[in-house]
Parts: C-alpha cells; sequence; structure tokens
C-alpha cells in the first residue's frame, strides 16, 4: 500500500539527491560515513549499545572537524561485482514496534518517519549519550528507491560525546564516560587519557590536508628566487656567520624570538622569503593523512598521532608589515595567511591550539609598519604571548628594537670579495657573454675607484650601479614582491588625525620592485647635479672610465628612486620626501664643520633624517651623542658636499673653502667638485 503514496511525500524538504548520488558514487566509508543496508535496529539492549557506539564517534568527528557526519541507509555493496546497489527501505522502523498506521496510505509518511524513526533514535541517545548529539533524518527517493539518512550536525559541546551509563557483553566492559570516534571506517574506544584531545571545531581549527597544502604555497609563493639567490651568495651576519643557516639552526634549536636587522636593500626580505621557502619544503604535504581519522591503524594509541592532522614540521606564515595596523587588522591579516580572509579575529588562537602544530611566524619590516610607534607596544605584547608552539622571526632595520628583545642578528655590509661575487652572479644571470665582457671592465674598474666599494656594500646598491653600468639589461633583484598593498587614497581627516603620533616618523619603505629595462646605451654620464636618473649625452666621447662622482650620483638617485617607488604606494607626498631628504643630504654635507665628521641631528627634520638614515646614508654616532650623526665615509661626506656645491656660484665656494683650516678636506672637497665640473664640462675651479 505504501506504493500508493505520491513521490512528494516520500520525500524530505531538506534530503539532498545530489549529494547522496556523490556518496554512492565517489564516497567510501571512512571517519564521517558509513553506509547501512537497511535501518540499525535499536530493539534491544545489545543493539542500542551498537547504534549509540556509532553515533557517538560520528558525533565526536563532527563537533572536531565543524562538519556534518552521516548513517545512511539502504546502501549495500554486491557481493559479486562489488558496486554499491540500492535498497527499498520504505517499510523498515528500528523499534520493536512499527508505528501505528504503517501500512495505511492515508498515514502521512512524514509523521511515520518523525514517530517511528527519528524518535526512536533520539529517545535511545537521550538514554545512553551525554551530551545528546543533535541529530536529523533525511529521507527521498533515489532511483525509484525509499532510501534515508541520518545527517548528525557539529556541535559546540564542552566536552566529547560519551556513555551516560554503563554497557557489558561477554569479556567486553564499557563505564560511564567512555567515549569513542572514528578510526578509518571503524568505530574504536578512546583511551581516557586520551579524551581531552578530543577538541571542538569552535575552539581549536580544523585543517585537513588540502588546508595544509593550501597555507604552504599561501606562504612561499615567489620565493623560491629569494632561495636560489641565497644558496649561490650567503649572507653574512657581524660576526662572519651565514646567516640563513644561522636563524634555521636556531629555530631547531627552540629560539622563540629571532630578530633579523639590516639596513635598506642589505637583503632582509631576501632571508625572509628564503626562509619560508626552506621551511615550506621541509613539509611532507604528499605524507598528511587526506582528513580527520584517515588511518589504516586499528586502535587509537594517540588522537594526534593516529586522528589528528599535523605536518611533522613547523609551517612558516610570511607576513610583510608594511601596512598600518591595530591589534585586530595585524591578526587579520595574518588570518589571510592562513586562507580564512572572512573569520574573525578571535580565531586566530585556535589554529596555534591544534594539537601537535608547530608554527614559524615571519614578520617582515618591522621598522615599515605606517603606525610603527604606535603599535610597537601592543605588538611587542602580542609577541610575548605566543604559545610555546610559535616562533617568531623578524625584521627590521637597526635602531628600531630594544636591545635586549629577542636574539638579534645583524646582516654585515658586504666585503670587497663578496661586492664582486654578487657582480659576478648578476651578470652570469643575464649571459656568460656579458659575464665575459664586462666583469673585467667593471672589476677593473672598482679596483682603481676604491672610495666606491664603501657606497656598493649592500645589495640594492650593486642593482644601482648595475643598472647603470649595463642600461639596456634587467638586472635580476635581490629582494623581490609581488605582493602589492592597496594604495590609500585622499587622506581624510580622521585618517590624518589618526596619525597624529606618527608624524615624525618616515613612511613605510616598502620592498623592491623589479628593475625595469631602461634604453639600450652604454655606461652614460647622466648630469650629476640632476636628481634624475635620465640617460644624458656622452661627454668628451669617453665610454670608459667614467667620473667617479658620475657612477657614485647614479647609484644614490637609484636607491632613492626605489624608496619614492616605494613610498607611492601610500598616497603620501613621497616625491616631495624624496627630494627634501636628498636634498638635505647633500646640503648639510657642505654647510656642517669639515673638521669633523659629526654633525648635530638637527641639521635635518627629523623624517629627511629618518629616511637617510633608514637607507643607510648616515648613522648615528652612538659612542659620543645620541644627537650626532655621520655620514657614511668621509668620502661620501665630501662627495655629497661636492655635488651640492656643483650648482652654487664659485664666489660661495671659494668663501667656504677660505674658511676651512683643514688642508686634506679641502684637497678632497675640490678633487670631488672638479670630477663634477668635468662631467658637465665646466672649467674646472681652482683656489
Amino acid at each position: 500500500m505504501s506504493s500508493e503514496r505520491e513521490m512528494d511525500e516520500l520525500t524530505h524538504q531538506d534530503f539532498n539527491v545530489q549529494l547522496f548520488s556523490e556518496w554512492v558514487i565517489r564516497w567510501a566509508e571512512g571517519p564521517r560515513i558509513d553506509f547501512k543496508a537497511k535501518l540499525i535496529s535499536v530493539s534491544d539492549e545489545d543493539k542500542q549499545f551498537e547504534f549509540c557506539r556509532d553515533l557517538i564517534a560520528f558525533a565526536n568527528v563532527a563537533r572536531r572537524i565543524g562538519k556534518p557526519t552521516w548513517l545512511v541507509f539502504g546502501v549495500a555493496r554486491d557481493q559479486e561485482t562489488g558496486r554499491r546497489v540500492i535498497l527499498d527501505i520504505r517499510d523498515q522502523y528500528p523499534g520493536k514496534t512499527k508505528p501505528r498506521g504503517w501500512n495505511n496510505p492515508n498515514v502521512c509518511m512524514a509523521e511515520l518517519q518523525a514517530d517511528g524513526v527519528e524518535k526512536v533514535y533520539t529517545d535511545v541517545a537521550r538514554s545512553w549519550i551525554d551530551p545528546v548529539p543533535d541529530f536529523s533524518l533525511r529521507y527521498g527517493i533515489y532511483e525509484g528507491k525509499f532510501v534515508s539518512y541520518l545527517e548528525i550536525h557539529p556541535k559546540d559541546s564542552s566536552k566529547p560525546f560519551c556513555l551516560k551509563r554503563g554497557y557489558s557483553k561477554g569479556d567486553s566492559f564499557y563505564s560511564i564516560g567512555d567515549t569513542f570516534i572514528r578510526l578509518g571506517s571503524s568505530t574504536v574506544r578512546v583511551p581516557a587519557d586520551e579524551k581531552d584531545f578530543l577538541l571542538p571545531a569552535s575552539k581549536t581549527a580544523y585543517l585537513d590536508a588540502r588546508d595544509w597544502s593550501r597555507i604552504v604555497e599561501i606562504n612561499r609563493q615567489d620565493c623560491e628566487s629569494s632561495y636560489n639567490y641565497l644558496m649561490d651568495f650567503p649572507l653574512r651576519d657581524t660576526h662572519g656567520d651565514n646567516i640563513f643557516e644561522k636563524i634555521l639552526n636556531l629555530l631547531n634549536e627552540g629560539e622563540k624570538l629571532i630578530i633579523l636587522l639590516g639596513n635598506a636593500g642589505q637583503g632582509k626580505t631576501t632571508i625572509i622569503n628564503a626562509l619560508a621557502w626552506e621551511l615550506a619544503s621541509r613539509i611532507n604535504l604528499a605524507g598528511l593523512r587526506k582528513y580527520y581519522g584517515d588511518s589504516e591503524t586499528s586502535q587509537i594509541h594517540s588522537i594526534i598521532e593516529d586522528l589528528e592532522i599535523v605536518p611533522a614540521h613547523p609551517v612558516p606564515i610570511r607576513v610583510q608589515l608594511r601596512k598600518r595596523f591595530d591589534s585586530q587588522s595585524f591578526e587579520r591579516n595574518i588570518l589571510q595567511k592562513l586562507g580564512t580572509r572572512n573569520r574573525k579575529n578571535r580565531e586566530l588562537e585556535q589554529y596555534w591550539s591544534i594539537p601537535g602544530s608547530r608554527w614559524i611566524l615571519l614578520l617582515d619590516g618591522l621598522d615599515e609598519i605606517f603606525n610603527r610607534r604606535s603599535f610597537a607596544p601592543e605588538l611587542q605584547t602580542w609577541v610575548d604571548q605566543l604559545p610555546d608552539n610559535v616562533q617568531v622571526v623578524l625584521s627590521s632595520r637597526p635602531g628600531i628594537i630594544d636591545n635586549g628583545s629577542g636574539k638579534q642578528i645583524t646582516l654585515a655590509k658586504l666585503s670587497n670579495e663578496e661586492i664582486f661575487a654578487v657582480i659576478r652572479i648578476k651578470l652570469l644571470q643575464i649571459s656568460l657573454d656579458r659575464f665575459e665582457s664586462e666583469f673585467p671592465l667593471i672589476e677593473n674598474y672598482l679596483i682603481n675607484q676604491p672610495d666606491l666599494f664603501d657606497v656598493l656594500r649592500n645589495p640594492r646598491a650593486i642593482d644601482g650601479f648595475l643598472s647603470h653600468w649595463s642600461g639596456n639589461v634587467t638586472v635580476s633583484r635581490t629582494e623581490e614582491d609581488l605582493t602589492f598593498t592597496r594604495p590609500i587614497k585622499a587622506e581624510t581627516s580622521e585618517f590624518k588625525s589618526n596619525l597624529a603620533n606618527d608624524l615624525n616618523m618616515p613612511r613605510p619603505l616598502l620592498i623592491d620592485r623589479d628593475i625595469e629595462p631602461e634604453t639600450e646605451a652604454n655606461l652614460f654620464i647622466p648630469d650629476p647635479t640632476s636628481t634624475d636618473l635620465h640617460e644624458g649625452e656622452i661627454i668628451e666621447g669617453d665610454i670608459y672610465p667614467v667620473p667617479l662622482v658620475t657612477v657614485c650620483a647614479a647609484v644614490v638617485n637609484y636607491i632613492y628612486e626605489e624608496e619614492l617607488n616605494r613610498l607611492r604606494k601610500w598616497g603620501d607626498n613621497a616625491p616631495d620626501l624624496i627630494e627634501k631628504a636628498r636634498d638635505k643630504l647633500r646640503h648639510v654635507a657642505w654647510i656642517k664643520d669639515w673638521t669633523t665628521p659629526e654633525f648635530d641631528k638637527s641639521r635635518m627634520t627629523a623624517r629627511e633624517r629618518e629616511l637617510n638614515e633608514f637607507i643607510g646614508f648616515i648613522f648615528r654616532n652612538r659612542q659620543i651623542l645620541r644627537s650626532n650623526y655621520r655620514y657614511l665615509n668621509r668620502f661620501f661626506e665630501f662627495f655629497c658636499a661636492a655635488w651640492y656645491a656643483s650648482e652654487l656660484e664659485p664666489d660661495q665656494i671659494r668663501r667656504k673653502i677660505m674658511r676651512c683650516n683643514d688642508e686634506i678636506a679641502k684637497n678632497n672637497f675640490l678633487k670631488l667638485l672638479n670630477e663634477f665640473y668635468k662631467a658637465n664640462n665646466v672649467e674646472q675651479l681652482s683656489i
């Protein structure tokens, strides 16, 4: 008689026929699903226990992964073909008796399923399980057969689902509080000392193999070239140690906070990116179980080892600190690196608490946080409160972090030999022919211009030198960053008000972009008095040798232009700041007392001074007075003074020189000034 019922009446409104078809065709029995040929009978205590044991296991899986699990009825496997077959179960009921009207076509199927199936299972669960799982019955027609399934919903219970009463059968004894979990396609009892590791997804994030793979790929993206560069040319600290290997060793030893210090362009981002690549490469993604409980073992010894999906090696999370932050936006930024863009900030700690997980935060550019002065104390507190399974590598320029914070490692300036090594690598990356034709010329030029070495002691300056030398060739960059920040549009009054405490800070110095190829030319001589690096006419037909001041001016301009490109991303008046910093660098060198290398910090505004210091053109002389600064070296000081003076009238220059009692200083200045004059076909100045 039941066959006389209308099709619509036989299908629950929430029955998902597409999902059911997917199960039948593609899913295997496992931690999330079990197929039954018929409804599970609960007509006696033994059968009730068997049903509740499975229900507890599936409920605990759903609680852990935050996704539903299912007991599917009406699906069997053909013993001969191994294929799944669909069985009609419309006249089956799990209780001792069938519900009244089960064979009466006038009785609604929804009532029969609610009273005769769902309520029966619910009453049994309430009698046996604490807390009671949240599940519902779905039924419908699939391939002309009546089928159904119990969908066990994730429930944010304070403890795992367990037996509410004891049970024994033969040699098997089960006590109140015993709990079960799915391990592969089996239901197994959880050891009492492991129950605390059955965690809810609401408090501890659940990641399957695809999630871990996504995290690893996000955080090593665009990092391989940095790793390859460090393999070809290891950067070293001030003790002569390989910084990359030193940081890896410190991480392996469990160092909580490692701080990498270096000036602009020295390679901090290169090291951070290379660390991300190396740490990510250590993770065997293929060796991870695909999902929670995916295991071929038959007994649980450890929830973490037998059920959880945790990489054997720490997982790197690479974050570029080139934004304006508060504690919430900072955590959102990290959550994006975990592939959880739309989740709430409070959920970040749920990832740290994944059992057995270890994390390494690679935070690049503390000095470049837009509101560093106001946010730095919050960041320090945040780092201090991280759990023991989270380590941090933080990069910054010197002078930003207290000397007592973390294990500090300072990048060393390149030696003369290392400068040649970097140039050699970069030319070989262009072509072997280019290397063979140009390296001997460059080597000879630098040997005959030893003062230039101190200007080239970081990789970015070498980029500028080679960009000038090989004007028609794209030079590979030492630091690469393909992550773009959203530029700030017009500053609102509210935005400016929020920056009140940070107005004296330089705008964030965003990371390198690719070198743009220039118009084909040999080593050209730009107007050294100009701040623009446009190609100029070659003076007197000479291509080599080129005046030292011309090359030095090109490198300095290149570095300023790189800072300009970074500052532009913030919508600030970047060109104005760059021009003021460059002009003040030259002007102070001209007006200062040449008999001493020091000058007082009041000679520059805070932003001009800090920008030039971050670049590495000046530095604070901490051994004398905190207010005293010096130029990169004495040659660079007189170069900047001569650069400024090359725009002045000869009489102004003579008056300055006549007031100076230091003959060596005067001679050094005049030599460089006359090089500027020669480069621009101006008559030499004699005193």
